[in-house]
């Protein structure tokens, strides 16, 4: 046999042999390199998927931070105000206070001063029935005094005392008359000890003064108008005033000065429009002190 013949074959098969090597490690190759690749897109891809997330993540970490710090704030901001509110209520109550007791020691003085002018006069059965009456009328102010708010018809019960007491020293010449209130209207809530001073000044000021003409003092509420008229049949303002004026009393306009204060305050602390002013009767024939409500 021909050895050249034999090594043909041979070739063939190394040849073959060879080129599937090849062909499978170009396979291989390429199988790793797409591997690879897909490898580096997925790592990419994650990445850009995380970034993507922090991105996200970020935001909502800010907005969180912004909605707790808008929290915190509102939370501050109400717990100031409350605090500031509390404060101002406190302020108020100390001023009501400190107005209220400026007017008790005065009205107090004033009743003391006309069982001493009785009791000047030697006139003990009149002395003792002043004294009974004011200790009555005592009472029922020092219960109303412990009050930052007593119901009208308890206010009206005080001055029907207060009248009592005054009245006893004019000899019973003042012709005084109330109204009864409507059940609703009598629980309306007032400041203690704030019709005292008007009813003091229209006795003091506008029906002392007069000399043969019967003194009249009413109080009535106007429905219609929601409101409480203590009306004299007095002197008039303006008169009252030029008298005033003349003996250089200051008294009466420190009264009304401490009413309208309290008022202020009472409005502030309860939201109420309570007002009060005055208007001069027709041919100066006395006057009306009228708390709007």
């Amino acid at each position: 046999m021909n050895s050249t013949a034999f090594i043909a074959p041979m070739s063939v098969y190394y040849i073959g042999v060879f080129l599937e090597q090849l062909f499978f490690g170009f396979g291989l190759s390429q199988k790793v390199q797409l591997i690879n690749e897909e490898r580096i897109r997925l790592s990419r891809q994650n990445e850009e998927m995380n970034k993507n997330m922090n991105t996200k993540l970020q935001e909502k970490l800010r907005k969180k931070e912004k909605e707790i710090a808008k929290a915190l704030k509102e939370v501050q901001e109400t717990r100031v105000e409350k605090l500031k509110l509390n404060y101002e209520k406190q302020i108020n109550e100390l001023k009501l206070y400190s107005l209220r007791s400026q007017m008790n020691p005065h009205f107090i003085f004033n009743a003391l001063n006309s069982i001493r002018s009785a009791l000047i006069e030697n006139d003990q059965k009149r002395a003792i029935h002043y004294l009974s009456q004011f200790s009555s009328l005592l009472r029922q102010v020092l219960d109303s005094s412990k009050n930052d708010l007593i119901s009208l018809d308890q206010e009206l019960q005080i001055i029907d005392k207060y009248v009592q007491v005054e009245n006893t020293r004019f000899s019973d010449e003042i012709d005084y008359s109330r109204q009864k209130l409507d059940k609703n209207i009598a629980q309306i809530k007032i400041p203690p000890l704030i019709l005292q001073p008007l009813v003091e000044n229209a006795i003091w000021h506008g029906l002392a003064p007069l000399n043969e003409k019967t003194k009249e003092l009413r109080i009535y509420f106007d429905e219609q108008e929601e409101r409480l008229i203590i009306e004299d049949n007095g002197i008039g303002l303006q008169q009252a005033k030029n008298k005033r004026q003349r003996r250089k009393i200051k008294r009466e306009s420190l009264g009304i000065d401490n009413i309208k204060e309290r008022l202020v305050y009472f409005n502030r602390e309860y939201e109420k429009n309570y007002a009060l002013r005055f208007l001069q009767k027709e041919n100066n024939t006395g006057t009306k002190a009228i708390i709007q409500f």
